[in-house]
């Protein structure tokens, strides 16, 4: 059985929609098939797997890299203003926007800047409202009740965040705020926990709280200090799902996934045109840029695409379907065409009484047509064999002392690029030939093909040593094959 690889160029059809596509292999390609697929869809981004687009929905993104850097930025300005007049405020107020803008705690690094943010944020609010923080109407976004114990929200989740560390000099330069600090610490440890319970965690999934992997005990609930903790559901080094939860002593609270394996699972065996979108995967659909292209390699088509938006699913046809890689490969062409034969030597039924003229040699010519190719990149080696049949009562070529026929065979063998080669054969019953061939895939296997040859004259010797020439012939003729 023949090797058939293929390449695929995707054309949109009009009713799609314009701009790029991620690509997700559902089968992995080699690599030619990939980079040429990425580069008809418009991808921006690596070769995608499913899992990938799983993840799309709560990934890490550019927009969390720019948060941390805002949060640094911010950070660093707001130190400035600890020495004016009334700087809390300041201090307070342009921090309280980057540190919401956090969503996601990858490791330790980020822990710490985040950390740092809190704390010096609770400093500022410590040192400015002091002892007026549980009665100060303009406090109240700066404060938590913990038990009864008015405490600086923003140490109470520096503290969640990271319950065991010290607070140094650096993260809280004046004293006074640090022995206030340890003291909110103790407050905070010696509440009752609160806990998180994973429900529906995608399979090989771990629990990342606070940018700490957390095993799950027997009992299923995670026990958690109170205040803010950004958890997250992470496989393969993807993010898969995440949580931005305030948790206050006591409470208990679930982190269920939107996207289930349930769900997940159901999306995948139910890949086809017309299919509904489930909301989670729409949701990783935008995420991506709002259209998907599910691509799996196809041994007759070259590659299949299902093209995904939030809307549904569509199919993308192949509009160009070459048939070798760099490697080289072996495939097998049959069609049909027609066209016009020219020839000189064309007789009528009764060659003795009206001899060959020029109103005699423009035949309509249908055949058939089989070829073998090998290709390697974009060059093509290949044979073949042409069967003409031309059609009128004076279309009718003489060979030997009785022989006749209206078949022209043509056996030919050339080389050149994909699309077009340049050949040479011959064609029964006498003439030498040269020629060129063309073809455009059209997707599915079908290609649109035509050729020209130009059978050479010679010169023949009759059964009676008599000597005659030939006169030269020629054949254009266009149509249809499939390639296998």
């Amino acid at each position: 059985m023949l090797r058939l690889r293929r390449l695929a160029v995707l054309l949109l059809t009009a009713a799609s929609p314009a701009g790029a596509a991620e690509v997700v292999w559902l089968e992995t390609p080699d690599d030619e098939l990939r980079a040429f697929v990425a580069e008809r869809a418009g991808a921006t981004q690596r070769a995608l797997v499913p899992l990938d687009l799983r993840a799309a929905g709560s990934a890490w993104t550019p927009a969390d890299d720019e948060a941390y850097k805002r949060l640094e930025v911010a950070l660093k300005e707001a130190r400035t203003y600890e020495t004016k007049l009334d700087g809390e405020l300041l201090i307070m107020r342009d921090l309280a926007e980057p540190i919401a803008g956090i969503t996601i705690v990858r490791d330790e690094a980020d822990r710490t800047r985040l950390y740092a943010a809190l704390a010096y944020q609770g400093f500022a609010v410590n040192r400015y409202y002091g002892s007026d923080l549980p009665e100060d109407a303009d406090a109240s976004a700066y404060r938590v009740d913990i038990n009864g114990v008015v405490v600086e929200s923003p140490w109470a989740d520096a503290i969640a965040l990271n319950p065991d560390r010290e607070v140094s000099p650096y993260d809280i330069a004046e004293a006074p705020q640090r022995v206030a600090y340890s003291g909110v610490q103790k407050v905070l440890l010696g509440a009752l926990p609160a806990s998180v319970k994973p429900v529906d965690l995608p399979s090989g999934s771990r629990m990342v709280i606070d940018g700490r992997p957390t095993e799950v005990p027997a009992s299923g609930n995670i026990k958690l200090t109170p205040g803010r903790h950004l958890i997250s559901a992470q496989a393969d080094g993807r993010i898969l799902a995440r949580w931005d939860v305030t948790v206050e002593p006591g409470q208990a609270v679930d982190a269920r996934p939107d996207l289930t394996d349930e769900i997940w699972e159901a999306f995948l065996s139910d890949l086809d045109v017309g299919m509904e979108v489930p909301p989670p995967i729409a949701a990783s659909i935008e995420a991506l840029g709002g259209e998907v292209w599910l691509a799996r390699p196809d041994p007759r088509k070259g590659v299949k695409i299902l093209a995904l938006t939030p809307q549904g699913a569509t199919d993308r046809e192949l509009e160009r379907v070459a048939t070798a890689e760099t490697n080289g490969g072996w495939s097998l062409a049959i069609g049909v065409h027609a066209g016009w034969f020219s020839s000189g030597d064309f007789y009528t039924q009764d060659p003795g009484t009206e001899p060959p003229g020029r109103p005699l040699v423009n035949a309509v010519a249908p055949g058939l047509d089989l070829d073998v190719a090998w290709d390697a990149g974009l060059l093509r080696l290949g044979t073949g064999a042409d069967f003409v049949y031309t059609v009128g009562e004076d279309h009718v070529a003489l060979y030997g002392d009785a022989g006749s026929t209206r078949t022209r065979p043509h056996i030919w063998v050339g080389g050149g690029l994909r699309w077009a080669m340049l050949t040479a054969g011959y064609q029964f019953p006498y003439h030498p030939a040269l020629g060129t061939r063309a073809s455009l895939p059209l997707g599915g296997g079908l290609e649109v093909r035509g050729h020209f040859v130009a059978g050479l004259p010679t010169s023949r010797t009759r059964s009676d040593q008599s000597s005659y020439d030939t006169l030269p012939t020629y054949n254009a003729a266009a149509g249809l094959a499939l390639r296998l």
